[in-house]
């Protein structure tokens, strides 16, 4: 659990706009990392060589992620210089201030922290199209650093806001923002194709966003030579999918005849001595056959910097070798298992650096060529552990090369079943890739950061209207109709909300007026929420603590993974005890799950009166609802 008071943050009136724009400190995408995965990456972050004046936004964001680490380690003076670090050379930057107002108030630092609330409640009005670039490039920094190897794209709305924000400022760290949306697009694209559930007129499509957005980078005046070369790379590779295409197929310009290899060419010529242009081309000249090309390469940039990537291409080029049937025929044995030894060395090398699930995979491969099955059962097996996932590797290739090893060994049964494993991790991939496809498609997803939750993009009044209740009106409700404050029951909360982030505003005014007005005590994320526990675990314990689950019901919270989460638990619960109380904010299908349910309905963002009363009738715990002076029509 992170430092904290006992009940996780807590926000007043006035530190809405902490939770509302949330930071590293607060963001529950980053909740219920383990200890010895924060300690590992810890060293990995420290080890970042980035310059400030040539990637402005990526030395904030390693700053930044390296602060939040820092203090989920409970080093929070090291956390708070970080922090105060990155202000000193950016001070309008939102994520840092917010987290510095987390360790003051949490420290009970209550002059810094008032001030720096009244910094950050400034920016957060004004919402700079630079500030507001910056804090949504962090924020896709930081989930993309702990989901790389979970084939998860939480982070992809983040990085499409950083561009659509960022890109009227005419400023070089607008390659910066494209460059990590087109990667973010890059893996996705290639997670889709990999798996063979996009249709080709969907690959199409995507293979053009993907090189149009990546070439969008090359011609940003001013951007570090970084950002001239990588796009070269990753558009080469895109290229060299489809054989015959080249980039004028997709954009046209000057230079956009230009084959795989020629993007090679010319990204090798813009940074020749840099490791990992080197190593990126040196995987591309393996998968081209390219042999004596890449071999070249990847030695020289393994001469230059040690690397996961060139460890593990040079191993691929090694087995690729042994496999080509050109190559057996010129090369005698003994060289022909010497190319298996210096894979296998390679790839300890690999694994000593990190190890992923593609590397122990091919190690495994490699000691069933080797005629060493014992050893090489050892690698499929930690293979299939293992949580680290690389984009590029099908899964079920593990259990296909386990399935082969078992049989040489006579074990047919075990082979069977590692094959029904191999359709089963197919099938899985196949349907990742359609969520993945599904989403691109209707670009789902794209919530806001809570801060910026314009409600005027939604059909609500905000004008006190007769017979209707406004959440964020002012008027107060009639006397002969007002209750008293609640008779605290067994439940530690009288309700908890579940709701979809782009409706922040909305449900924070819901949750004020409901306490104020029935002396209830509402639970709702960021507020009450146990920091650096497990978002499941919050969810779980909210639903369990409290009396009733308010369900806001929007086209975003059917989408909504958590919200989804949140509707199952309070399904559960309901068959226990009658808990879920589902509310129709904006038109859309009612869950399966609550269908058998009334609910209520809004009408422009407000209640009916009557329904506003029964509403909160329903959250006192242990009142007589039968009571006689309640108004006819309250009865519940």
């Amino acid at each position: 659990m992170y430092p904290s008071d006992g009940r996780g943050w807590s926000f007043e009136d006035d530190e809405e706009v902490v939770g509302a724009m949330g930071c590293h400190l607060t963001w529950t995408d980053l909740h219920g990392i383990d200890k010895s995965t924060l300690g590992r990456e810890r060293q990995l972050i420290e080890g970042m060589e980035i310059d400030f004046s040539s990637r402005p936004s990526h030395w904030l964001s390693v700053c930044n992620l390296l602060g939040f680490v820092y203090y989920s380690l409970w080093l929070v003076q090291e956390a708070e210089e970080k922090f105060s670090e990155v202000i000193a050379k950016d001070g309008s930057n939102m994520n840092a201030l917010g987290n510095l107002i987390i360790i003051y108030k949490s420290q009970s630092r209550m002059k810094q922290y008032r001030e720096t609330l009244g910094i950050l409640r400034i920016l957060v009005a004004r919402q700079d199209a630079l500030n507001m670039a910056r804090s949504y490039s962090d924020r896709a920094f930081a989930l993309r650093f702990f989901q790389e190897h979970r084939r998860s794209f939480t982070y992809l709305p983040f990085t499409r806001k950083a561009v659509e924000t960022g890109k009227e400022l005419g400023t070089p760290e607008e390659a910066e923002w494209l460059f990590a949306h087109g990667l973010a697009l890059h893996r996705r694209f290639m997670q889709m194709l990999n798996s063979g559930a996009a249709v080709q007129v969907h690959s199409e499509v995507g293979f053009r966003e993907v090189v149009e957005c990546l070439f969008q980078v090359t011609k940003i005046e001013g951007a570090s030579p970084d950002f001239k070369t990588m796009p070269w790379v990753f558009i080469g590779a895109l290229l060299s999918l489809f054989p015959g295409k080249i980039l004028a197929d997709v954009v046209q310009d000057d230079s956009s005849f230009l084959s795989a290899t020629d993007c090679f060419d010319r990204a090798l010529k813009l940074q020749p001595e840099d490791p990992e242009v080197l190593a990126r081309v040196g995987a591309q000249y393996v998968e081209l056959k390219m042999f004596d090309q890449a071999s070249d390469i990847l030695n020289k940039s393994l001469s230059i910097k040690e690397s996961l990537l060139a460890f593990r291409h040079r191993a691929i080029l090694s087995i690729k070798m042994y496999e080509d049937e050109n190559v057996r025929t010129q090369l005698p044995e003994a060289e022909l298992d010497g190319l298996l030894q210096k894979a296998l060395s390679d790839l300890k090398h690999a694994i000593e650096l990190k190890e992923t699930n593609a590397a122990l995979s091919d190690q495994g491969y490699i000691y069933f060529l080797m005629r060493q099955p014992k050893k090489a059962l050892q690698c499929f097996s930690m293979a299939t552990k293992c949580d680290h996932l690389e984009d590029n590797f099908d899964p079920s290739v593990t259990h296909e090369r386990w399935a082969k090893c078992l049989s040489t060994l006579g074990e047919e049964e075990g082979a069977l079943m590692q094959l029904r494993k191999m359709e089963t991790a197919k099938m899985k991939l196949r349907e990742q890739a359609t969520v993945l496809e599904e989403a691109w498609r209707h670009r789902h997803g794209l919530n806001c950061q809570g801060f910026e939750c314009d409600l005027a993009r939604f059909d609500f009044c905000t004008e006190d209207r007769h017979g209707y209740v406004n959440v964020f009106g002012t008027s107060s409700v009639p006397i002969s109709v007002r209750y008293f404050a609640r008779n605290r029951g067994s439940f530690r909360y009288d309700f908890f909300v579940s709701f979809a982030h782009i409706d922040n505003k909305w449900t924070v005014a819901l949750v004020k007026r409901l306490e104020s007005e029935f002396g209830v005590r509402g639970n709702i994320r960021y507020r009450d929420y146990h920091l650096g526990a497990a978002i499941s675990d919050n969810i779980a314990e909210s639903v369990a603590n409290s009396y009733r689950t308010l369900i806001i019901m929007t086209p975003d919270s059917l989408r909504d993974q958590w919200c989804r989460y949140e509707v199952q638990r309070a399904h559960m619960t309901n068959l226990q005890r009658r808990c879920a109380v589902p509310i129709m904010l904006r038109m859309c299908q009612v869950p399966r799950e609550l269908e058998h349910l009334t609910f209520i309905k809004c009408q422009k963002g407000q209640f009916r009166t009557e329904d506003w009363h029964r509403l909160g009738l329903s959250l006192c715990q242990h009142v007589d609802q039968s009571h006689s002076d309640w108004p006819e029509g309250y009865h519940l």
